[in-house]
């Protein structure tokens, strides 16, 4: 006696509606959510501090733009230095670059405690003749940094 052959076709029916049931939730969500990852864009002036929000981008009359990506720390024990970088996304005419600024302090101490200047605590960062100035981070509700930028050129 012959065996049948299972019906493979009925099999793939259900595959494929099972994953297009998850493809279509899937993007659904993310089209609902869609405001939680925008970026906003805002105008800036050179040699005036500029706040930025995460994903937020500062346009200089020029074209030049920076835009806050991220941020990343490193943990330490009590009494150690420590690091947290501000990741940016530079852009100008001729040029974009990925660059990092870091903010330093001692972990447990509040910046009145721990010694450092204002150039020891907060890099700057020259990039064809734009010089970034880190000057505050904040953390809160949101994350915001504050910068100011002055054009050499």
């Amino acid at each position: 006696m012959k065996k049948k052959a299972p019906d493979t076709t009925l099999k793939n029916i259900r595959v494929l509606l099972f994953f297009s049931v998850v493809l279509t939730s899937l993007t659904l969500y993310s089209q609902k959510n869609n405001h939680l990852i925008k970026s906003t864009e805002s105008t800036a002036v050179y040699c005036e501090v500029t706040s930025l929000d995460l994903l937020e981008k500062a346009i200089f009359p020029d074209c030049f733009s920076i835009k806050f990506m991220g941020v990343s720390h490193k943990r330490k024990k009590d009494g150690e230095p420590i690091q947290s970088r501000i990741h940016l996304l530079i852009e100008a005419d001729s040029f974009f670059e990925f660059t990092e600024l870091s903010v330093h302090g001692i972990q447990g101490k509040t910046k009145e405690e721990d010694g450092l200047t204002e150039e020891e605590r907060y890099d700057s960062y020259d990039c064809n003749g734009y010089i970034i100035q880190l000057r505050d981070f904040i953390i809160s509700d949101k994350l915001i940094i504050k910068l100011s930028v002055d054009n050499t050129n």
